[in-house]
């Protein structure tokens, strides 16, 4: 096989991806290696188109329920889930151990990989088989099943070419290659294998080395945790919000990376947005589009909008070059982080005509836009 297929392949696996679909805990199971095929002793790797029943819009698409595609990519004692959905902020698969009856749900993020383990389970979804019924997938002999999705029945295929059992939760033999699922917000979906792939695929792409292996106990305390120490996050910032909102601002003078003169006082009578943020902030740049947005919306009003980034000016200047962000830019702006009692990023304050802050708040928030809009309009409406 030619290498650069090997590449391309192999780059589709590495690709940042987000596992959002819940697998069921006895997709694998192995069954009579005798009834396989003999193909190789390579990996294999099976590629499924997803089909969605209805129409959806491009708003749709674009959440981060849609799934792209799946790919299953397997040997004699594992195999790797992977569906490809649109949030790149962490990789989420699947690992199932055939030897061991257990799945890991592996989730690698820029500073942690965690991997909850559990056993597999006998499966509780019923399936007729239709004898004297089959079809070919992929030059595969399937057998044919018919379930109730959504309270209508569907057919579905599986073979009994590979020896293994990848079924989801349904009571039935082989290895699934036509099937469907549902999605709540979505509808129903028909995934479809439409090419395989036989590989040498390297041993790491299977491994747990490296990962925080818990089970679904320590994992749940684990939350609970993580959920308090938010809390506790939450609640001091809220405080420093309380304490700041209706409060007079800092004041302070600087310039833009592009020498624009910015000085607090002369910037009253105007309502005045600021952003404190930076620029290997994952939650910092998710928000962006959102504050372009924001900034057009009222590019005819007297509203300023600036963002004091943490990074030197040549490191933000690269990232602009790449990244489009409207406001006006500030770079090196640390030494403003007291004054504005900035604890986390990204921080949005809205100052009033007056010079006192109205609006403080902390963390990304996909109802940002909406929320300062709202203020931002309060505030314009407020006579001096």
């Amino acid at each position: 096989m030619k290498i650069s297929k090997y590449l391309f392949v192999l780059h589709i696996f590495i690709s940042i991806v987000t596992y959002a679909q819940q697998t069921s805990t006895n997709i694998l199971e192995v069954t009579n290696p005798n009834e396989a095929n003999e193909i190789d002793t390579k990996d294999t790797v099976i590629f499924y188109d997803v089909i969605y029943e209805k129409e959806l819009t491009e708003e749709e698409k674009a959440s981060s329920s849609f799934i792209k595609d799946i790919t299953v990519t397997f040997n004699k004692n594992k195999l790797v889930e992977r569906v490809f959905r649109n949030t790149t902020r962490y990789e989420s698969y699947t690992v199932f151990d055939y030897s061991l009856k257990k799945y890991y749900k592996c989730n690698v993020t820029r500073s942690q990989k965690r991997a909850i383990v559990s056993n597999f389970r006998t499966p509780s979804k019923d399936v007729e088989k239709q004898n004297n019924s089959e079809k070919t997938i992929l030059d595969l002999p399937c057998d044919e099943y018919v379930t109730i999705i959504a309270g209508k029945p569907v057919k579905m295929y599986a073979t009994k070419a590979f020896g293994l059992r990848f079924a989801h939760n349904y009571k039935m033999d082989g290895f699934l290659l036509d099937y469907y699922a549902y999605n709540k917000k979505l509808g129903k979906y028909r995934v479809v294998a439409k090419k395989i792939e036989h590989l040498n695929i390297p041993a790491s792409y299977y491994s747990l080395n490296g990962f925080d292996v818990m089970n679904k106990e320590a994992y749940k305390k684990l939350r609970s945790e993580s959920r308090k120490n938010y809390e506790e996050r939450k609640s001091k910032y809220n405080k420093i919000a309380d304490k700041l909102i209706d409060k007079k601002k800092p004041v302070y003078s600087t310039k833009t990376i592009i020498n624009k003169k910015i000085s607090s006082k002369k910037m009253l009578g105007k309502v005045v947005v600021l952003n404190f943020w930076y620029t290997t902030c994952p939650p910092c740049k998710k928000e962006i589009p959102l504050l372009n947005k924001l900034k057009h919306k009222y590019k005819n009003k007297d509203v300023e909008f600036i963002a004091f980034a943490l990074d030197e000016e040549y490191k933000l200047a690269n990232f602009l070059l790449k990244n489009r962000f409207d406001y006006d830019m500030v770079s090196d702006a640390r030494w403003l982080k007291e004054k504005f009692q900035i604890q986390a990023y990204p921080t949005n304050i809205i100052i009033d005509k007056k010079g006192k802050i109205q609006f403080y708040d902390v963390g990304y928030k996909s109802t940002i836009l909406d929320k300062m809009s709202y203020e931002i309009d309060q505030l314009l409406a407020q006579k001096i």
